[in-house]
């Protein structure tokens, strides 16, 4: 709500050129349908479109393997994407705030994150097949965002689901980040900030040297099948290396979420010498390696068998 009419403040143009859209999971029964309606009225009630969405998490979880969280992350910005394409929206934009920041690097950190882990979520970057991911809000505390809305009388809604100790997302919210800051520093969160956007410079330039790196070693690339020449990626340091495949999930749209630092080592150790020969990775991904070549590819759960086989 602070996105929508913090927009319409600043821009008042912005209800003809933009739309309201709300994703419904089919997880939280009457709750979520309620969810939507009230957000649908909210849009109706500044002129801007609503634009419903709807995905069946469950279902996905189940084909796609993933954590309830993971596979309803991953739909919501597919669904939005494709809206956005078809609308001819050039920008999805989102209310993520600078909370939301330190719960995603913290969240990184324990789970084993690598360098592009820790730099938390990036104010832009490009979604599929075009529009861009935005968000603006990064850098405001929800403190900030709530004392805003209540001195203009705005209402909100919040999901109920926030509150549920089964999500490690809520865990870190509602247990560990408060306890950090009461018993170890309570300017966690800026420290948390500043080391984020120190990676990040160290990102970039990283970045550079792993597309070179991955110019030079890629022999197909199709989005469910990539092969790699590991004799030229071994002429570039394994950080650079780790760093090149972290780059090619992302080119590839594969999830990043279960891949750890061991996982990104495992790769560079297979480019480096060779072995172990094949291995299974997180989210369905299998890798092998026959002779110099580097074979990646999406297996199939329900018969085992890789997704692109015309490239065995």
């Amino acid at each position: 709500m602070a996105l929508l009419r913090g927009t319409l403040d600043l821009w008042p143009d912005a209800a003809r050129q933009m739309g309201v859209a709300h994703v419904e999971h089919g997880l939280r029964g009457e709750q979520g349908h309620r969810d939507a309606e009230w957000v649908q009225r909210a849009a109706e009630s500044q002129a801007v479109p609503f634009i419903g969405l709807q995905v069946d998490v469950k279902a996905l979880q189940a084909e796609r393997q993933g954590t309830i969280e993971e596979t309803a992350r991953r739909a919501r910005y597919e669904q939005l994407s494709a809206t956005a394409l078809e609308r001819n929206y050039a920008f999805v934009v989102t209310a993520h705030q600078r909370d939301d920041q330190i719960e995603t690097i913290l969240y990184n950190i324990l789970r084993g994150t690598g360098l592009r882990g820790l730099q938390g979520m990036p104010a832009v970057r490009p979604l599929h097949d075009g529009p861009s991911l935005v968000r603006p809000m990064l850098d405001i505390q929800r403190s900030a965002v709530t004392a805003w809305l209540s001195e203009r009388n705005i209402e909100w809604r919040t999901d109920e689901s926030n509150e549920s100790p089964k999500f490690t997302r809520n865990r870190l919210r509602n247990d560990l980040l408060p306890h950090l800051r009461q018993h170890y520093n309570p300017q966690l969160d800026s420290v948390l900030t500043r080391m984020s956007q120190q990676i990040s410079e160290a990102v970039q330039c990283m970045d550079e040297l792993a597309e070179q790196a991955l110019g030079s070693a890629v022999l197909e690339q199709q989005p469910s099948c990539c092969r790699l020449d590991c004799s030229k990626l071994c002429e570039w340091p394994v950080a650079i290396i780790r760093h090149a495949f972290t780059l090619l999930w992302i080119r590839q749209s594969w999830p990043r979420k279960r891949m750890t630092f061991d996982h990104w080592q495992l790769l560079a150790s297979v480019v480096m010498t060779g072995s172990p020969a094949s291995a299974s990775l997180p989210s369905g991904i299998v890798m092998q390696r026959g002779g110099a070549v580097l074979r990646l590819f999406l297996q199939d759960p329900a018969t085992n068998a890789s997704v692109n086989s015309q490239s065995d």
